[in-house]
């Protein structure tokens, strides 16, 4: 091979590599492209259907039907389908009944003329609003008839949260609720209060919550240790909007939420105000056993020392096989089957 051909076989070469790295990249650049539009624009939900997701393993295809040229012919006008009955809930017998006879007016006039034969029976879903009102205490004071000197008796207050609190326990707990359970802020329990023409402050409502939380926190620090002492901890956090007073916008704190295992079936939260590897790192000080997380970098730092064990989530490992089906779909689909399975 003489000199100019051994630099054209290289060049050659050179060119066959370049274009198969040129390949590569661009595939890769494609796929990246359709796994964004698909995030964009597509169905945001990674569920798929266990027919399709077998079909596609057995190594079918799924092939729309061609369409047919066919003449057209004017269908008949179908008639309206029938209106679909409506199946009703069934009303739990553990309400309270409350029964009204409804007559009609001709019997209502001259009831003497008629008489009974029988009677249709049905049940309707009522509501009564929820009702404000004044429990007033009276404590009556008494003297011994035998020993009138001793000293007057008068009953104790009961038990309040604090001191000169004009909420009943039963309102506290209607406000902890609403506020934590249905997720109502403040200001629209303020709004339903005076819509009954009852003026609560939320500023007020805030230190009824305060005062609520100091009391139950022996019970929170119960449940705990109850986590803490479970063989298997799950563990998550998500991002929470925490008012910066001065700045005019929020800033995100992170509440981190610990789940025991069935040993302990309790839901505790922590709550940080960033997310630093402090926050997990500070609440699982000392805990021996298997935590279950997600790939946050935070949580090396405490698998590191080997006394408490990774065990990795498998929704999270689940996203990436989705994300390549459609370009790798054999393996990516049995993996999917395997995780279905699981």
């Amino acid at each position: 091979m003489s000199p100019r051909e051994a630099e054209l076989t290289q060049q050659l070469e050179q060119v066959l590599q370049t274009h198969a790295a040129l390949q590569r990249e661009n595939r890769l650049l494609r796929e990246k492209v359709n796994l964004l539009l698909r995030r964009v624009f597509g169905a945001s939900s990674e569920k798929m259907d266990v027919a399709q997701l077998q079909l596609l393993l057995s190594g079918a295809e799924l092939v729309e039907p061609a369409a047919e040229q066919k003449a057209e012919v004017p269908k008949p006008k179908a008639a309206a389908p029938a209106p679909r009955k409506t199946k009703l809930p069934r009303l739990p017998e553990t309400l309270p009944l409350v029964e009204e006879i409804i007559d009609p007016e001709p019997v209502k006039a001259a009831p003497e003329q008629f008489r009974q034969i029988g009677e249709e029976v049905s049940e309707q879903l009522d509501y009564e609003p929820a009702r404000y009102f004044r429990r007033r205490m009276v404590r009556r004071t008494y003297v011994s008839r035998a020993e009138p000197e001793k000293a007057p008796v008068t009953a104790p207050l009961p038990p309040t949260l604090q001191e000169r609190c004009i909420a009943t326990p039963a309102l506290l707990a209607q406000v902890v609720v609403s506020k934590y359970c249905d997720h109502l802020p403040l200001y629209r329990l303020e709004h339903i209060f005076a819509r009954q023409q009852v003026d609560v402050a939320r500023s007020t409502m805030c230190a009824w919550l305060q005062a609520a939380a100091e009391l139950l926190r022996p019970l929170a620090d119960l449940m705990t240790a109850r986590v803490r002492a479970s063989r298997v901890i799950h563990t998550d956090e998500t991002r929470v909007p925490v008012q910066d007073p001065g700045t005019g916008k929020c800033r995100s704190g992170r509440l981190w939420t610990y789940i025991g295992d069935r040993a302990n079936p309790y839901v505790v939260y922590d709550y940080t105000p960033d997310r630093t590897r402090a926050g997990p790192t500070g609440w699982l000080k000392g805990y021996k056993g298997y935590l279950q997380a997600d790939a946050y970098g935070g949580y090396d730092g405490i698998y590191a020392p080997g006394e408490v064990i990774e065990v990795a989530c498998w929704a999270h490992a689940r996203r990436h096989f989705f994300d390549a089906k459609e370009t790798d779909q054999r393996r990516a689909r049995e993996m999917l089957e395997l995780v279905r399975e699981l």
